[in-house]
């Protein structure tokens, strides 16, 4: 549902579990479908990022770019659980950014819009655009990247580099920037990232156990990102506070 400045319906619709659209209405064109897709009227498809989704199958139309280590169906959707579940990227699941980001937001006291929407900016962080090996993209996950002299930076390097991502981002003051911040501050404590050097997707047995942990971090390492959201949140409060 789409709502204008005085809160009237302009556009709205009905979906089926697997995200095809039944029935719609409006007087505005909304394209958005499921996290990370966009209709495409001439195809009926939904760009999903790296692969294109078909909402009357419930599946991608293209295989797996990782492979069984993904899912032994190459073409499945979330692993066929899409009221739970969301691939804005076509690669894999991501609900725990948005959940973690989500929870957070409104136990700070922020109401269910900004909230809502600060999650989906949490896991908009994650677009292809930013999953390059340099330093200034990977230390937007927490990890260690490439520097100029085409070596990795240490530990502290990475560190350091994230850290300034996280607070130069939150100077921005806008929600979009909040979630992006968010988004770092959680993948400090993703066993999967800790620092460690970025060296992309690959098909080999590093990128395995990076989607897994990602896919189930533990209850300690969600309690952390938790706890690191909510310190996100009130150094943006403050921010915001100083600047007016």
């Amino acid at each position: 549902m789409i709502t204008d400045e005085n809160r009237n319906v302009v556009w709205q619709a009905d979906y089926e579990p697997f995200g095809k659209i039944y029935q719609q209405s409006g007087t505005v064109k909304n394209n958005f479908r499921f996290p990370g897709q966009y209709y495409d009227s001439e195809s009926g498809l939904y760009q999903n990022g790296f692969r294109d989704y078909d909402p009357k199958l419930g599946r991608y139309i293209e295989p797996d770019p990782i492979g069984q280590w993904g899912d032994v169906n190459l073409y499945a959707y979330v692993g066929n659980n899409p009221v739970n579940l969301i691939d804005p990227k076509g690669l894999y699941f991501a609900p725990w950014h948005s959940y973690l980001t989500y929870i957070a937001m409104r136990d700070s006291g922020h109401n269910i819009t900004n909230s809502f929407y600060t999650a989906l900016m949490s896991i908009w962080a994650d677009r292809p655009s930013t999953q390059g090996l340099d330093a200034a993209l990977a230390n937007r996950h927490a990890m260690g990247g490439l520097l100029p002299e085409g070596v990795y930076q240490t530990r502290a390097e990475a560190i350091a580099g994230t850290e300034n991502f996280i607070n130069g981002t939150i100077q921005k003051a806008t929600l979009m920037n909040l979630g992006e911040a968010m988004h770092a501050g959680q993948d400090k404590y993703a066993c999967g990232h800790n620092y460690s050097e970025w060296r992309g997707f690959h098909f080999n047995r590093e990128t395995y156990e990076h989607l897994k942990n990602d896919f189930f971090p533990s209850s300690t390492e969600r309690w952390k990102s938790y706890v690191e959201s909510l310190i996100i949140i009130n150094k943006y409060k403050v921010n915001i506070k100083n600047t007016k």
